[in-house]
């Protein structure tokens, strides 16, 4: 016996009509969802590039007053960003990046593996929309180091 007539036999219509409204909602969420999430991937992605070029032009200042935005800058990220740059030169390029988008609220975590021109340096991120609702990094920190690499 076929699935949908035994439904209908024995909750009648409106149970079918629920299902069927239930199945609906979900794979609406679902589509809605993994939309949304490679939208945010793609803001975290345009916000962490935004914030090595500003670090590749010494612009500590500006790349700091982003991952602070409205609040007073801590001495630290200016002097960090100083220590990196410093350490391991100037950014070259991503080798890997892992992200975690979480929907409410609404941020991007992303892990990188990153190329500097004396090394290698894993990077967290945490990427949050601003007031123009495009992503913006909120928190900045240097992990993992592998210096060496030429």
């Amino acid at each position: 016996m076929a699935i949908r007539p035994l439904i209908s036999k024995i909750l009648g219509p409106p149970a079918v009509l629920f299902l069927a409204f239930v199945t609906c909602y979900v794979a609406y969420q679902i589509v809605g969802g993994a939309i949304d999430a490679k939208k945010m991937k793609s803001g975290a992605s345009a916000a962490i590039e935004r914030f090595h070029a500003r670090f590749n032009r010494n612009d500590f200042s500006s790349a700091c007053e982003d991952v602070f935005l409205g609040q007073e800058l801590p001495l630290d990220c200016v002097s960090q960003l100083k220590d990196v740059k410093s350490r391991f030169g100037s950014f070259q390029r991503l080798l890997k990046i892992k992200f975690q988008v979480i929907s409410e609220p609404h941020y991007v975590r992303a892990e990188t593996v990153s190329i500097y021109d004396k090394g290698e340096l894993t990077e967290r991120f945490l990427a949050r929309p601003m007031s123009n609702s495009e992503l913006g990094i909120q928190a900045y920190q240097a992990l993992s180091v592998q210096e060496g690499h030429q």
